[in-house]
């Protein structure tokens, strides 16, 4: 069994960017060879969130998965729900998406003075509505719950396959308390099941979470928790797998011109159980055909039961091309 997880592709959206239709096209030409059963993609699906084409070249390609009846689920970024002023997304004198008024959200107390963020959904609505999740997973997994009511900014799906009982999940770029309350709940009646969460921000390339050592993290609007304070509220969730991206800054021994902005570690959740931690943001990659952030790279999680392990394998469609190194292509052990 093999899920696809597909990194941010802002870049991918804009004008310039090539990438996202090979992506899409591969993986549904592919999906019976990979006996591929879910895409994850863990956030900034878009690059300017008032935009309408960037949202309507997203919207066909995930099209195309419902048609070929592929479970797909989105995790909202930072650039798909998050607007900011005085700073340059959007402009200063930019307060409305599709002739509605933005919803300015007060900052933490620990914000730069003149940060002022918006809110709005209004395009996540109408171009991933629930409707059209619940037609790509017919008959493949099950959308067990969504939060908040109506939309698919916060989803969980269980799915059975190769002798696996999955439990994914979505959760939002600055998911704060009553999110990881409505995660918390989902995982209580499916203790049983092997749990991924895709989140847009986690981990950085040295493999900490971010915000415990001083690294940078953006949640900043009231009610928005950092990384941190997140796996303070998830670590006792028994998380086999958390995914997550957004990060566009290297730290520790990496390579991220060569690699990418890469990472992942290990830690022992508080039931003393195993959570791995991955992350994959190839934004910052170098090389030639592409432009720079849409490489189109993404990676293949096969799940090996037999051996209790997951094999991860990078490739880009877009450039016909696998990374082979060892922060690219790799195994680690699971409970499976």
């Amino acid at each position: 069994m093999t899920i696809a997880v597909i990194p941010d592709t802002q870049i991918s959206m804009t004008e310039a960017g090539r990438a996202w239709e090979p992506q899409v096209a591969w993986l549904v030409a592919n999906a019976a060879r990979l006996n591929l059963r879910f895409v994850l993609h863990v956030g900034d699906l878009v690059d300017k969130p008032y935009e309408l084409g960037q949202w309507e070249r997203a919207a066909a390609g995930l099209a195309q998965f419902r048609l070929a009846n592929i479970p797909y689920a989105i995790t909202p970024g930072n650039h798909d729900l998050t607007l900011w002023s005085p700073q340059a997304n959007p402009p200063p004198n930019r307060t409305t998406i599709d002739g509605q008024p933005m919803t300015l959200v007060p900052n933490r107390s620990d914000v730069l003075d003149g940060d002022r963020r918006y809110f709005d959904d209004s395009y996540w609505r109408r171009f991933l509505p629930l409707e059209h999740s619940l037609r790509a997973a017919a008959g493949r997994a099950e959308l067990v719950e969504v939060f908040p009511p109506e939309t698919t900014r916060n989803v969980a799906y269980t799915l059975t396959a190769s002798g696996i009982d999955l439990l994914l999940m979505t959760i939002e770029f600055g998911a704060g308390r009553e999110v990881l309350g409505w995660a918390r709940r989902v995982r209580a009646s499916r203790l049983n099941h092997v749990l991924v969460i895709a989140a847009h921000d986690f981990i950085g390339t040295d493999g900490k979470i971010r915000g415990e050592c001083g690294e940078g993290a953006l949640a900043a609007q009231q009610g928005q928790l950092r990384p941190a304070e997140q796996w303070e509220q998830l670590s006792d969730l028994n998380v086999d797998l958390l995914l997550s991206g957004h990060v566009v800054e290297c730290r520790g021994d990496v390579d991220c011109g060569q690699v990418g902005f890469v990472g992942r570690s290990t830690r022992r959740n508080a039931a003393g159980h195993l959570t791995q931690l991955l992350l994959a943001n190839y934004q910052g990659l170098s090389g030639v055909g592409h432009i720079a952030g849409d490489s189109g790279y993404l990676r293949l999680l096969t799940f090996h039961p037999d051996r209790s392990e997951v094999q991860v394998v990078t490739y880009s469609p877009h450039l016909d091309r696998y990374l082979r190194d060892p922060q690219n292509n790799f195994t680690i052990p699971a409970n499976l």
